[in-house]
């Protein structure tokens, strides 16, 4: 693969995300680590036992002004990011030696960090986030 793309699996992709991110990561003339990520936008309740397929997930936003405003939220972009393969080898190893159980994603910030790498928003490539189901809700208020 030339591109490899991590998506949460809280998340559903918009129709073309995978195409956005494959021609930004390999169109970019970048000599650095580049970590590409998308808006994540936050989906109401599916409204029966899945989302629809017609229509679009735009009208099922739990905050539909998002979409106009496409700020990072610090650490968001873990939910859905891609890295080109060849920065993909250049950073995991460096992950790995500095957090060697589960690679946390702050480490993956500080790895590009020292090699001078750099985030950068791709236009177009949405992910849709479901909300967490009632009983995690739960056990999280209470813990």
């Amino acid at each position: 693969a030339d591109v490899l793309v991590f998506l949460a699996v809280s998340c559903i992709p918009s129709r073309r995300l995978l195409q956005i991110f494959a021609e930004a990561a390999t169109r970019a003339q970048t000599t650095t680590p580049t970590l590409w990520h998308s808006p994540v936008r936050g989906l109401t309740a599916a409204p029966s036992v899945c989302y629809p397929v017609t229509g679009g997930m735009d009208a099922l936003l739990a905050d539909p002004e998002g979409l106009t405003r496409p700020t990072l939220v610090p650490g968001r972009w873990r939910d859905s990011f891609a890295m080109t393969a060849r920065d993909w080898r250049l950073v995991l190893p460096l992950v790995k030696a500095s957090h060697p159980f589960d690679g946390a994603p702050s480490d993956i910030e500080s790895v590009l960090a020292a090699r001078s790498g750099q985030l950068r928003q791709v236009a177009g490539a949405v992910a849709y986030r479901q909300p967490a189901p009632a009983q995690e809700l739960s056990l999280t208020a209470t813990a």
